[in-house]
């Protein structure tokens, strides 16, 4: 009983002794383990990972391996901020400011040119309900924070907010605490507002009436 006791390291040698009589021999770059995919060095014979002796007919008859597949969460945004860091701010553009206050007094004008005192009333009130409406839409299509308190705030407050949002839009990765605040807080600020606009609307009916 003269049996040999093969182990991987004799067998490696085999495979690595057939590669001058035309069988496949072993790569001269780095290559995967035919058996569980592990890259090697081209003088590895016997994987590190799995322990199984590396045939070289085998690695010429392994599949390619698959490409790798990004985890889906990597496809999404990156964090907007990391530990550290400061995250910019939108900044109020008085450019977009004045552009849409100027087209507002024009289609004002414009309004009350064509249509008369009466019905032009209806235009800007029109103007500012649509628009707000089209802040919460697109503002929810761009996945943008608060968007209900941006139509809100616009509504209320339109010929600061409006262009406001329309620079905000503009900067997805920034923030603007003003109006992306706590609801809680956004309400008691909402209110004030509107408090501060009463109390301009009386004190302007009142000085008004002197004046006549």
């Amino acid at each position: 009983m003269d049996d040999k006791i093969t182990t991987p390291q004799t067998t490696a040698r085999k495979s690595d002794s057939t590669s001058g009589d035309g069988h496949p021999s072993f790569p001269s770059e780095p290559f995967a383990c035919p058996y569980c995919g592990q890259m090697l060095a081209p003088s590895v014979r016997v994987c590190v990972a799995c322990r199984q002796p590396i045939n070289p007919r085998d690695i010429a008859a392994a599949p390619p391996p698959p490409p790798a597949v990004v985890p889906a969460s990597t496809w999404t945004r990156t964090p907007r901020t990391r530990r550290g860091e400061i995250q910019p701010r939108v900044q109020f553009s008085l450019l977009i400011f004045l552009i849409v206050l100027a087209t507002s007094l024009g289609v004002a004008t414009l309004a009350l040119e064509t249509l008369g005192p009466v019905k032009s009333q209806y235009v800007m009130p029109g103007i500012v309900l649509f628009s707000s409406i089209g802040v919460f839409l697109d503002a929810s299509h761009r996945k943008l924070p608060k968007p209900l308190q941006w139509s809100i705030a616009s509504l209320l407050v339109w010929i600061v907010v409006f262009p406001w949002y329309l620079a905000r839009r503009r900067q997805p990765d920034a923030t603007c605490p003003i109006i992306e605040m706590e609801a809680r807080r956004f309400i008691r600020v909402i209110l004030v507002l509107v408090l501060v606009g009463l109390l301009l609307s009386i004190l302007l009916q009142y000085f008004r009436g002197p004046l006549k």
